[in-house]
């Protein structure tokens, strides 16, 4: 029988009931892997959690946002732009103040000019100088190295945001007859490596869906499955009795996933009619916040957690969702407040 480890009580561990035997630590082949983890060690590793620019909209990561030409998605990325370099709104959620980078490939810099200046400007600084338009650069994995250089000379710690207009415009031309899934799946993952090196950056990139209409979503992207698997979330803006904008992906955190929006003053905005519900707050966040409201200090997720009932994981979206609506602020080393109210002005 195989000799199992030995414990300070008397009740065999579900690996020893198993013919388990511990690895030897300074022998284990993938103890040694620089990004392996036990269950355990993953758990306990104080990472953070998945960071929102703007919840649930834009996570970081690698995003894309897809449309037919001349829809409007390079307006609705000019929103994003402003709302994420001052701290404002997008689509009626807050965006986390960012340093902006765009590169407009497909715009000249008159054409952006005469585009922005339709816009409502008067929440950004007088300098504007959390925004960068880019115009040129060279495509493909030499692109990509010139954006890393440009990324890692913005200090650490400051949320960063990338836009690429458009992917057809930045990847690497076509190589011949080669396998199509590969290319595109490589045109992807590149930018992808990019975001993960960089923590709390989020790439948003802009491109078109075909021609025929699909009832799903991320199918209406146009190219292989390797575009889709590359990325983290979509956004896709169609034309479907009106305007939609479908999101989805391995970091949507929202129940609702389709947004009814209409064109007014120049760009998009949420029609609210539609979406009385995403306005509203939901009855874990009612609970939260009177947690949060009924506690002398600020609480962890796991404090949380403990006395709602309501896993950790989804404690911590709840929490970022309160954080964009200005409900609740984190503080030092994890923990969660109630935003103060402000001060009333003396009569």
């Amino acid at each position: 029988m195989p000799k199992t480890n030995n414990h300070s009580n008397d009740s065999p561990s579900f690996g020893e009931l198993n013919g388990y035997i511990a690895p030897d630590p300074a022998n284990d082949t993938i103890a040694k892997l620089k990004s392996s983890y036990s269950l355990a060690e993953l758990m306990g590793s104080g990472m953070p959690d998945i960071e929102y620019l703007c919840f649930p909209f834009i996570p970081e990561g690698l995003l894309m946002l897809a449309g037919p030409p001349k829809i409007g998605k390079t307006t609705l990325m000019r929103q994003l732009t402003l709302a994420a370099a001052s701290g404002g709104n997008f689509l009626g959620r807050r965006c986390e103040r960012s340093r902006v980078i765009f590169l407009s490939l497909e715009e000249s810099a008159p054409l952006m000019k005469t585009k922005l200046s339709g816009l409502d400007l008067s929440d950004l600084d007088d300098e504007s100088n959390d925004i960068t338009f880019i115009f040129e650069l060279a495509r493909g994995p030499e692109g990509v190295s010139h954006l890393r250089e440009i990324l890692e000379n913005i200090p650490a710690g400051t949320r960063q945001l990338l836009l690429i207009d458009s992917l057809s415009s930045f990847r690497s031309p076509q190589k011949g007859p080669v396998n199509q899934f590969a290319q595109d799946y490589e045109a992807l993952t590149i930018l992808s490596s990019l975001a993960k090196h960089i923590p709390g950056l989020s790439i948003v990139v802009l491109h078109h869906t075909t021609k025929v209409k699909n009832s799903d979503p991320i199918a209406n992207i146009s190219g292989t499955h390797g575009v889709s698997a590359a990325i983290d979330n979509f956004m896709v803006l169609m034309e479907d009795k009106g305007f939609i904008l479908a999101c989805g992906g391995r970091m949507w955190a929202e129940e609702e996933s389709r947004f009814h929006l209409i064109r007014r003053d120049g760009g998009w905005h949420l029609d609210e009619s539609e979406h009385a519900s995403f306005s509203a707050l939901t009855g874990n966040q009612k609970i939260i916040l009177d947690i949060l409201g009924a506690s002398s200090e600020p609480m962890t997720r796991a404090d949380i957690s403990k006395v709602s009932g309501i896993k950790p994981n989804h404690v911590g979206n709840v929490l970022n969702t309160l954080r964009t609506r200005g409900l609740a602020v984190p503080q030092k080393r994890g923990a969660w407040t109630l935003v103060p109210p402000s001060p009333v002005a003396p009569q």
